[in-house]
């Protein structure tokens, strides 16, 4: 073996060993989440959110993690916000608990390795109830999980290298069942003193595993919340909001135990009501106390949104399905990024300045606000306890001096400074406005048939639906079986009323009200269309098509115009395709937004857009066009010139489907390429044959020396044709236009192009033999 060779030797064999510290552990995440709703005791109430909190707990983690079960048993209204979780749950039985840990602690003993570092994180939210003897224990759903059960169970039989535990529970719960009414906050069990909050981690116990970490909802005398606004415990609300970035200080998109008391202590810092005071016990691994609890570089698939270092305030964010998903309060110090799950949009607003941002939510990308426009809101005021937590909940701006100044007064350890990560994507600009949710009510006869007036709700709410404008639409059969019976009977009575249409959609959480009536006067029918705001309980556009005769046949293109001047009035135009071939895609923004022939036009805000009309058979087409309110703009036809002027129909275009010469003369020299090298291996290996027999022959016969020189050089020929035709092949398929033009084709392409025909898929069907 060569010095060289030893060298390189040891050099691989030093990057086999070294490589786990050069490049550092592998994190591989494991996780139980459970949740129960149920109460311990006949005279404790049964929550309503510890469900909706397991659920969003898993979603994230869910997303980090090797594995993660869900035990818990989602109600009705849970099932409906998230429809396709509730097949991946088990219910949090105290058996199912006990196998969902044999299941999860296998998996963890089978993936530890050297260079592995696993880590179990158990969350909890429920009941919680202090037993005879002072020991804590949690709610399941057929028992209770204790002090030594968590222990015996779970602590002492954990093999991986980091345990954190979430619990969401302590002896007391407020639970807010009506806003803003004293008699909605019913306790569990008052005064929970500072020893018994803690006596369900006493020091010394958890001094016995020094690579646990413990988060607890309470640490002196309060209570534990849940709040309708959130749709969860507060807690847990203010955990996920720490947990996606919220409490990161130092930058690093890693939470660590002070991080995240620091954030929790300064989101209730300014709540001044004992009520709705709520404090947390965090006890960071004596091991490595500042181990991340939480690492966002690891949500797969994960929008991240940058709140730039200037921007600051009071924010929440809201996805597309109206849950409050985060809250935070920014100071100027440093930049917030946050890690969003994958949803259609967010809404991140700022109540006191009534601004919003539309936040585009795609895969794996960034999104710095500051490259997203604002717009005003009105929201509607509450009061009583709920505007206590409104107020003063998130109202300590939170940055880097509250933490050092809460850091130095825990005598914690602080996290190191880390570069923020600032690389985001540009905002392409918005197709047309989200505007929430929305109520169609049924258009009111005046004085003609109702059959009539039925056909033009259908029609009606089939046109706004076609708009794309809102997330969700109720209909006035759907409003009906959503509403309860008092709020049906004020359904019926609404008629033309809009403070009643207002306030009983507003029950269905529509933002938007549209209602209309038909009447008639003389042989004219007259068509009202109305859109009501919720917030401002105001009429905001109206629009009245005039039609004569009554027949059926007129009440979608009337309808449809009503529908497209209503919302023209706020500020949104249409684009149509009547001249565009059959199937061809029409590319708006980089999305595709329908087909010829369109059903209906396309609904976009007002400007100038760059379309792209793409179809298989003809050339790709960018066009720009100016949309201006309430009109509809016609696309430019898609058939090229020549075809145009010869005649060609639509029909005639999809019939022919013309195709470029160069794509007959790439299969044509693929297929004579790969013989042409197919023959010099038969002519190579007839060379080789002659030449061994020249050598070894006992009398050298020289023609099998020449024959050996006659294959070899044919043999080099055809290997050299085949590459060359391959070549010519390979460029022809790549520069082929399949519309019949090419920016180099002269003559040649007009002359090779009529001769051939072929089939959709693109076989050749037929040639002619007159060249």
């Amino acid at each position: 073996m060569t010095k060289i060779s030893i060298f390189i030797l040891g050099i691989v064999i030093a990057l086999v060993l070294f490589e786990p510290f050069a490049w550092g552990k592998e994190v591989r995440l494991y996780v139980l989440v459970v949740g129960t709703n149920r109460a311990p005791m006949e005279d404790m109430l049964p929550l309503q959110f510890a469900d909706d909190d397991a659920v969003r707990n898993w979603q994230i983690f869910e997303r980090a993690a090797q594995k993660a079960i869900l035990l818990t048993v989602m109600d009705k209204e849970t099932q409906r916000r998230f429809p396709k979780v509730a097949k991946k749950t088990e219910p949090p039985t105290v058996a199912q608990f006990r196998r969902a840990l044999d299941l999860i602690f296998a998996q963890i003993q089978k993936g530890s390795l050297p260079d592995v570092e696993t880590e179990f994180v158990l969350v909890y939210s429920g009941h919680g109830r202090l037993l005879p003897g002072k020991e804590g224990a949690v709610t399941l759903q057929d028992g209770m999980l204790t002090r030594t059960d968590l222990y015996e169970q779970v602590l002492k039989k954990s093999p991986a290298s980091f345990n954190h535990l979430l619990i969401d529970a302590c002896n007391a719960y407020f639970l807010v069942q009506r806003r803003g009414e004293e008699e909605g906050w019913k306790p569990d069990k008052s005064g929970v003193q500072r020893e018994e909050a803690a006596a369900f981690f006493a020091e010394q116990d958890l001094a016995n595993y020094p690579q646990t970490g413990v988060v607890l909802s309470t640490s002196s005398e309060a209570e534990a919340h849940e709040w309708t606004l959130y749709q969860g415990g507060i807690f847990s609300h203010e955990v996920r909001s720490g947990l996606l970035g919220g409490a990161d200080v130092n930058g690093d998109r890693k939470i660590s135990y002070s991080e995240l008391q620091a954030f929790i202590e300064a989101a209730n810092h300014k709540v001044t009501d004992a009520k709705a005071k709520l404090r947390v016990f965090v006890a960071p691994p004596a091991q490595d106390r500042n181990h991340p609890l939480f690492d966002m570089d690891a949500v797969a698939k994960a929008t991240t949104l940058m709140v730039p270092k200037e921007t600051e305030g009071k924010f929440y964010l809201e996805d597309s399905k109206g849950t409050r998903y985060a809250d935070f309060n920014k100071t100027a110090e440093q930049p917030v990024v946050l890690t969003l799950l994958p949803a259609k949009h967010y809404f991140l607003r700022n109540d006191i300045q009534s601004l919003e941002y539309l936040i585009p939510s795609k895969e794996s990308s960034a999104v710095s606000l500051a490259n997203v426009p604002s717009r005003s809101m009105r929201l509607a005021s509450r009061g009583s306890v709920e505007e206590t937590f409104r107020k003063d909940l998130f109202a300590q701006p939170f940055g880097k001096n509250f933490y050092e100044g809460l850091v130095a007064a825990l005598r914690e350890v602080p996290v190191e400074e880390a570069p923020i990560k600032t690389e985001v994507e540009p905002v392409p600009k918005e197709l047309r406005p989200k505007l929430g949710t929305a109520a169609v009510f049924k258009i009111r006869p005046d004085l003609v048939d109702p059959g009539m007036a039925k056909i033009l709700s259908d029609v009606t709410l089939a046109e706004i639906q076609a708009l794309k404008l809102f997330d969700r639409i109720y209909s006035y059969n759907e409003m009906e079986q959503l509403l309860s019976l008092e709020e049906q009977k004020q359904l019926v009575r609404c008629e033309d009323s809009t403070s009643c249409m207002a306030e009983v959609s507003a029950a269905v959480g529509a933002r938007y009200v549209v209602n209309g009536s038909v009447g008639k006067l003389g042989d004219t029918y007259l068509l009202n269309l109305s859109l009501v705001d919720n917030s401002e309980v105001k009429t905001i556009a109206r629009q009245q098509e005039r039609f004569t005769g009554g027949d059926a046949n007129q009440f979608l293109p009337v309808t449809r115009t009503a529908v497209q001047r209503l919302f023209g009035q706020r500020g949104l135009g249409y684009i149509d395709g009547p001249d565009l071939v059959a199937g061809t895609k029409i590319v708006v923004g980089g999305q595709m937004e329908g087909e010829a022939p369109l059903p209906q036009p396309i609904c976009l805000n007002t400007g100038t857009w760059t379309i792209k009309l793409e179809h298989p058979t003809l050339e790709e087409k960018s066009i720009e066009i100016n949309v201006t309110a309430g009109t509809i703009s016609n696309l430019p036809s898609n058939v090229p010139e020549a075809q145009q002027l010869s005649g060609l129909d639509e029909t005639t275009i999809q019939e022919t489907r013309p195709v470029n010469w160069r794509t007959p003369v790439a299969w044509v020299s693929l297929v004579v390429g790969l013989g042409s090298i197919a023959g010099g291996g038969v002519l190579t290996h007839f060379a080789i044959d002659r030449a061994h027999k020249y050598e070894t022959e006992v009398v050298y016969n020289s023609t099998y020396r020449d024959d050996a020189r006659t294959y070899s050089y044919a043999a080099i020929g055809l290997y050299g044709a085949g590459a060359a035709l391959l070549g010519v092949s390979i460029y022809c398929f790549v520069t082929a236009d399949y519309s019949g033009n090419t920016s180099e084709d002269g003559g040649l392409a007009q002359t090779i192009q009529p001769l051939v025909g072929v089939m959709p898929g693109g076989a050749i069907t037929g040639v002619s033999t007159t060249f």
